[in-house]
This record gives C-alpha cells, sequence and structure tokens, in this order.
C-alpha cells in the first residue's frame, strides 16, 4: 500500500472487509446452528484438503464431495479425510465411482451416497449437529448438470437458502 500512496487506516480497513473470493470456502449461512461454506471452486483433492484443515475444529465437517474424474491422486486426502470430517455425503459421479472402494475402506467416517447436489444439502441438514461445519469441496470436475463450478456452486447456495 505505502508504494501507491495508500494510507494504512485505508489499507487496514480494506482488509478487514474482505469477505473472500465467491466459490472460496465462502461463508453462506448458518442454520440451526450449522455452518454452510461453499468451496465450489475446488476440483482437486489438494484444495479439498486444504479447506478441511482450513475449517475443522475436532472432526466437526460434513464434507459433501464428488463429481467427474480428475485424474488426480487421491490418496493423500483419503489417507488423511477423517482426522477433519465426521461424515461425508458423495455426489454421483466418474470420479466418486471410481474412488469408492477407497472410500468404503476408510474408518470412522459415516459415507452417504446421494444422486445430485440438492439431495446432498438435504442429507447435510439431517445429519450435521449444532457446531458442525457443512462443507461442499467436491474435489472433482463438475458433472451432470453443471457446467462450469460456477453453475455447480450457485447451485449449491440456492439449495442452502432453500433450507
Amino acid at each position: 500500500g505505502e508504494l501507491f500512496k495508500v494510507s494504512r487506516d485505508t489499507a487496514r480497513e480494506m482488509i478487514q472487509g474482505f469477505m473472500g473470493l465467491r466459490g472460496h470456502i465462502e461463508f453462506i449461512k448458518k442454520v440451526s446452528g450449522i455452518d454452510y461454506y461453499n468451496d465450489a471452486s475446488s476440483n482437486s483433492p489438494i484444495s479439498t484438503l486444504s479447506a478441511l484443515k482450513t475449517l475443522s475444529n475436532n472432526r466437526n465437517v460434513v464434507l459433501i464431495f464428488g463429481g467427474a474424474y480428475t485424474g488426480h491422486d487421491y490418496d493423500e486426502l483419503l489417507n488423511n479425510l477423517s482426522q477433519y470430517a465426521c461424515s461425508l455425503i458423495l455426489i454421483s459421479g466418474s470420479g466418486t465411482i471410481g474412488l469408492r472402494d477407497k472410500i468404503n475402506q476408510i474408518d470412522d467416517i459415516n459415507c452417504i451416497h446421494v444422486l445430485n447436489l440438492e439431495q446432498a444439502v438435504i442429507k447435510s441438514k439431517e445429519i450435521a449437529k449444532k457446531g458442525d461445519i457443512v462443507l461442499f469441496s467436491p474435489g472433482f470436475d463438475a458433472v451432470g448438470v453443471d457446467i462450469s463450478r460456477k453453475e455447480r456452486g450457485d447451485r449449491f447456495v440456492k439449495a442452502v437458502r432453500n433450507l
């Protein structure tokens, strides 16, 4: 800021007021004591793991995850998933199907399969408890009715706002 002659007060005000980018660990709404976050821009296992590490507090995350095959290696995410999440809601897709056997081998995590994002949001409300976080961080490319990550994120936000 100093380089462009921006005062410290102005810089501080701008930084404190910054709400983050849409679709990047974006807080959407609190419903019955449950926080809902949109990380729809996540299309890799590393970005999903990063979001889990950022938000998780004593395994209080219900992760909505899944989509189209990307070719990434998911071993690190799957090996560490139970440290951060209590439940995993899987959305159908070629990538999700490819990892089904590995996902089913994860201990200490409740795993639920759904057909679409709207069902995932409804199911998350049923299983999450007060103080939990519902995180939509798919870790895969958009699939099916979603043409882009933005559209996928918009559908999640709409479903959460309709709760």
